[in-house]
């Protein structure tokens, strides 16, 4: 964001799901330092609610107009920024959205444009999609969300310089409870990356969460003493241990679970059922 010029117009769209309400009061400190006199212009909010949540990082000289009792034409705001407004100073929008719906996009534009015609600094904030608004602006801050990590806040910015060139770069960003900016430039995530986050989310997923020991990690004391224990499925196995299991009666049985197979002299006809000559 370093291409991003305070003596321009700005404009900062927030995606969906997004909030670029401190990177505005980040850019709003900016202009506050910079100028002698800021005018920010309520559309949204109240002074004293702004205040509260910011005020203890925003300088003091802020000219704040809350504009809910004005009427909303295009030439009395152009009036109340003109009354307001200095050489030295720079005009701010909380948000540009009421305007946008009770002037509709193109007179909102129109008077961003006027604005920018008496060499007037402009911040102003949105939501709307309108690409009318990316036309009078000299540089767009659009946060949205990393498309392969949706928790992740990243700025796209595109920078109008004077000499015409266009400057396009996404960052990372960080702000601190002062309203300092830190921005880094973004790294997309390679393929490479992707698998192997894929790989792991999903060996996390097969591993089974239990609260108890599985005997994985047995001592070798109780390792011993396990495998001194002679379960009663372990004994079947064993012909020795089919002494006293009453399952034997009349029927051949082997160790190991084999199964004979014992013809009878009315094998072909005995279609009614085929395992009576199944012994297990």
């Amino acid at each position: 964001m370093q291409h991003v010029s305070l003596d321009r117009s700005l404009l900062i769209r927030e995606g969906r799901g997004t909030s670029g309400k401190l990177l505005w009061a980040s850019f709003l400190k900016k202009a506050a330092l910079k100028y002698t006199k800021i005018v920010v212009l309520l559309f949204n909010c109240l002074e004293r609610d702004l205040q509260r949540d910011l005020g203890f990082a925003i300088p003091s000289g802020i000219v704040f107009v809350e504009c809910f009792q004005e009427a909303l034409e295009s030439a009395n705001l152009l009036k109340l920024v003109e009354k307001h407004a200095t050489e030295r100073g720079a005009v701010v929008f909380d948000s540009l959205d009421h305007l946008v719906t009770v002037l509709g996009v193109h007179k909102t534009a129109r008077l961003l444009e006027d604005i920018k015609e008496r060499e007037i600094p402009v911040i102003c904030r949105t939501t709307t999609t309108e690409k009318r608004l990316d036309a009078v602006v000299d540089a767009i801050l659009e946060v949205a969300f990393d498309v392969d990590d949706p928790q992740l806040e990243v700025c796209h910015s595109t920078c109008f310089q004077k000499n015409g060139k266009r400057v396009l770069t996404t960052e990372t960003f960080e702000i601190d409870e002062n309203l300092n900016l830190k921005a880094t430039k973004f790294q997309p995530k390679t393929i490479e990356d992707l698998i192997q986050q894929a790989e792991a989310q999903n060996s996390q997923a097969s591993v089974p969460k239990t609260s108890f020991n599985m005997g994985l990690n047995l001592k070798a004391t109780e390792l011993a003493a396990k495998q001194r224990v002679n379960l009663p499925y372990m004994e079947a196995q064993k012909e020795e241990g089919l002494v006293g299991i009453n399952i034997s009666q009349g029927k051949k049985i082997r160790a190991g679970g084999q199964i004979i197979y014992k013809p009878d002299v009315e094998d072909d006809l005995d279609d009614s059922d085929p395992d009576d000559d199944l012994m297990i």
